[in-house]
């Protein structure tokens, strides 16, 4: 068969054929497009003189080189772009504010992409699912996604009810006040408001009660989704904050945060082109894995060790062959494992010392630990049997790029207020409200809400109750009371 695109179970030789044959299928079908599509890339910037390295963004966040990503793994590029915008999340909290445990959203024009940092760590998984139903047996970055975004369309369902999304009006035809003309796209509140008038008229609302509802509906379908998350990943939302990003993310974010109980919302700097900042400092990374399902006491120090050896071997041939000297690698080692009689496994680190009696006597307590967290519940009289070993290795990260601004007093100099304007927030009360130039605020200056910071490619609400304030790099922090 010339020119036929072939894959095998080896692109992840784990247990499980029905996620391992997806896992399969997905990379067949989506490696010829990629491919094809990657190496006219390399072609063209060849043909314009570049011969540096071109990387691409991985779903376990990580990059690594073209040349890796045509050859071996294609379909790992999948929902490269929300992981970034976590890889960003990270940098943020490792290096930009104090704050370290995030619930990442990111709305864009067609999804809201919801994932957690904990710990300056974005949260990974090891089933991620492209869908309901269709599980994936790639080790990735925790990024879920839902069919609201900027774009979404407003509509009634079969039933006369209301619905967005999770179809989108895309950039063709657009969204009705986009206007489409001109150099400079003059937005259209009255084609806004046709449209608005359309689905308004069958539910006997107006224009702006249907505006105010849909927006409401968009905001508790986000926080339905990021519940699941926290719930799922045991997490206290009083001890997150919110980073908003993507173009809509901060006409949202505090809406979504008071009603998940989270207190503070975090605006980067240039919030929709976040995820490409975390494309910038994501590390060369890869992850190697294989099955042996054995209890871990029958497995012993010396089997671990040996099958440890084999994993990181391949880990740094395949990441000194990308450019990375040895020595530079960090490794991390995780079993996955049960309790003896049960059907799935949970993911947790293993030491990267020597293995020794006393350093599976750690995990073995580690594990019973990450049970009773995550399910309220461990059992340390029962054996646990290990289905998968894992090793990871990478570069060190590089370094977000951030501005300092320049500093001013508690309140925003007169250049930076816009305008005062009428606005309505709860679909019923005008009020009018002022409207700030993010571009003219400086480090220290501090707005309470309601108000509206225009970031030029996006709109910041601050919310009734709240107070909004500029930290030296130019972050918007919105405080909820």
């Amino acid at each position: 068969m010339p020119g036929a695109y072939v894959q095998t179970s080896s692109i992840r030789p784990v247990v499980g054929e029905f996620d391992r044959t997806f896992t399969v299928v997905l990379n067949a079908y989506t490696g010829p497009v990629i491919r094809r599509y990657l190496s006219q890339l390399r072609r063209r910037l060849r043909g314009i003189g570049y011969d540096g390295d071109v990387l691409i963004t991985q779903m376990n966040g990580g990059v690594r080189t073209i040349e890796r990503t045509i050859e071996e793994l294609p379909g790992y590029t999948i929902q490269s772009g929300p992981t970034a915008g976590l890889l960003g999340a990270e940098a943020y909290a490792r290096e930009v504010v104090e704050e370290k445990n995030f619930l990442c959203v990111d709305i864009g024009g067609t999804s809201t992409d919801i994932g957690l940092v904990v710990e300056a760590q974005a949260l990974t998984i090891d089933d991620w699912g492209l869908e309901f139903g269709i599980r994936l047996g790639f080790p990735a970055l925790d990024v879920r996604s839902i069919g609201a975004g900027g774009d979404s369309l407003i509509q009634l369902d079969e039933l006369g009810t209301l619905r967005i999304g999770p179809e989108s009006a895309g950039s063709d035809p657009g969204p009705a006040y986009y206007g489409r003309g001109g150099v400079q796209m003059e937005l259209s509140r009255d084609a806004a408001v046709t449209a608005l008038e359309a689905v308004a008229a069958p539910l006997k609302m107006s224009a702006l009660e249907l505006a105010s509802g849909a927006y409401r509906l968009m905001n508790a379908q986000i926080e339905q989704e990021t519940s699941k998350i926290i719930f799922e990943r045991a997490v206290d939302p009083s001890n997150l904050a919110l980073p908003a990003y993507g173009g809509a993310g901060s006409a949202h974010a505090a809406n979504i945060a008071r009603l998940a109980g989270i207190g503070r919302v975090v605006v980067p700097y240039f919030p929709g082109g976040f995820s490409a900042l975390g494309m910038v400092v994501a590390p060369i990374r890869s992850k190697n894995a294989v099955s042996v399902v054995a209890e871990i006491d029958a497995l012993g120090p010396e089997r671990l060790q040996e099958i440890f050896d084999s994993l990181e071997a391949d880990i740094i041939e395949s990441l000194s062959a990308q450019g990375l000297k040895p020595d530079d690698v960090i490794i991390e080692r995780a079993l996955h494992g049960h309790y003896v009689g049960q059907g799935f496994a949970n993911r947790v680190l293993f030491p990267t010392d020597a293995v020794t009696p006393q350093t599976i006597e750690k995990w073995k307590q580690d594990f019973h630990v990450f049970y009773d967290k995550s399910y309220g519940y461990s059992a340390p009289e029962s054996p646990i049997e290990v289905t998968t070993m894992t090793v990871g290795g990478c570069g060190r990260p590089g370094r977000m790029p951030v501005t300092r601004i320049a500093e001013g007093g508690g309140e925003p100099e007169a250049a930076a207020l816009v305008m005062t304007d009428q606005v309505c927030l709860d679909g019923l009360t005008w009020q009018e409200i002022p409207v700030y130039r993010r571009a003219a605020l400086k480090s220290g200056n501090r707005i309470v809400g309601p108000a509206v910071i225009d970031d030029g490619l996006s709109t910041i609400l601050v919310v009734e109750d709240s107070e909004a304030s500029v930290d030296p790099c130019g972050n918007v922090m919105i405080d909820l009371r």
